[in-house]
């Protein structure tokens, strides 16, 4: 009996009168007893199973008892689906249509595997059908052989990887040979980065070079030429005397001769000012 002073809700759920020992996986009733809980699941028309679709959070997942639910649910299918072919084997029922029991295949039910695991005293131990490590698991017999060929989980440097192993081969040749293997894989993957690294070198110096022809003057001899004319004209006008000027005969008839002439074009008269302004 509890004491009087002892809360409810620390009680049996159903007798109030005793600290609850079970707790219902379906709806999490806590009982004290066998009663109890048969009283719960009279009054509820509760099944007692786990609702395997009930709303679980992460945090409760990635405790061992959310671990404990996941594989408790894989080996309830597991256990069925075994269930479920023995009695559609014992009835001669057809799954197929055919008149003929269909089987589900899997490694470990292999007749010759599991012959020869008795045969040879070894002793498997098997993770439910639908998990990640059962589905990487390839282990197999060759009957061409006589041999095994087990799926091995190595793990190097914190990184898993998982490699077919003859039973003909110790673990120390199968080791280096997986040495070599993850050797190879590291000169390869260092010879692609490489390659990668030269290209995008050169790629980079290409355009490099781009932009810098684009940056330098199109012309430098033009800026040159250009430079060296002023002077030259420059020296022509300061060459001639300014104190020597045109007769009047001279003037007369350079104004007869503009007269008599078309006019000159935009490019000629920029020539013809160019000369006056040299020759006086």
């Amino acid at each position: 009996m509890a004491d009087s002073s002892t809360p409810l809700t620390a009680l049996c759920n159903i007798c109030h009168s005793a600290p609850p020992k079970y707790t219902c996986p379906r709806d999490k009733v806590r009982t004290c007893s066998l009663a109890c809980s048969q009283a719960h699941k009279r009054r509820a028309a509760c099944t007692g199973v786990r609702d395997p679709s009930a709303y679980v959070s992460k945090f409760a997942l990635a405790t061992a008892g959310g671990i404990d639910r996941d594989y408790n649910f894989l080996s309830g299918l597991e256990r069925n689906i075994d269930r479920a072919d023995k009695e559609t084997t014992e009835r001669g029922v057809s799954l197929s249509g055919h008149g003929k029991p269909v089987f589900q295949k899997r490694w470990h039910d292999n007749g010759a595997l599991g012959k020869y695991l008795r045969e040879n005293g070894i002793m498997v131990h098997k993770a439910p059908i639908g998990m990640a490590r059962q589905k990487a698991n390839q282990t197999r017999f060759i009957q061409k052989s006589k041999r095994i060929v087990w799926s091995v989980e190595w793990v190097v440097d914190g990184e898993k990887r998982i490699a077919e192993v003859d039973e003909s081969r110790t673990m120390q040749e199968a080791y280096k040979e997986l040495m070599l293997e993850k050797e190879r894989e590291n000169k390869k993957r260092k010879r692609v980065q490489d390659d990668a690294s030269a290209k995008a070198q050169k790629q980079k110096v290409r355009l490099e070079k781009a932009e810098a022809a684009e940056t330098q003057p199109q012309s430098e001899g033009g800026a040159a030429e250009q430079e060296k004319f002023v002077p030259e004209m420059e020296g022509v006008a300061t060459t001639i005397d300014p104190t020597i000027a045109p007769s009047a005969d001279d003037t007369k008839t350079e104004d007869s001769s503009e007269q008599q002439q078309p006019p000159p074009s935009q490019d000629e008269a920029s020539t013809t000012a160019v000369a006056h302004f040299c020759i006086r």
